[in-house]
């Protein structure tokens, strides 16, 4: 199949491109690994919801002694689980909505073989 833009990657700034695209008759494809970029698989949303555990683990430790008996403790592998399961929906609503925005979307890597000629 021929595609008259493809991108690699997947993160906010698609999103921006395909609205601004709808209706142009453009084939574009998006290769992408991992949807969603960055942001939500390793950055600011992953981000905000481990900060999130650890602050309350760290708030509870301070509070030992002035009427918290028990610090909270982490289970690491649970809070991770609990991360991926959260970041999951929105990363395949990702993938359906820029396919709803005319995209076709190929899960993979991507990489250039060749100088543009």
């Amino acid at each position: 199949m021929k595609f008259d833009y493809v991108v690699i990657g997947s993160g906010p700034s698609v999103y921006r491109f395909l609205l601004g695209m709808q209706n142009s008759g453009k084939k574009i494809a998006v290769v992408e690994n991992r949807f969603g970029g960055i942001c939500p698989n390793e950055g600011c949303e992953p981000k905000i919801f481990l900060e999130g555990a650890a602050r309350a683990t760290l708030t509870s430790m301070r509070l030992q002694g002035k009427g918290i008996t028990q610090p909270a403790k982490l289970d690491w592998k649970e809070l991770i689980q609990q991360k991926n399961k959260a970041m999951a929906s929105f990363l395949n609503n990702m993938q359906s909505m820029y396919e709803g925005l005319g995209a076709t979307t190929i899960k993979g890597e991507a990489s250039f073989v060749d100088q543009y000629h």
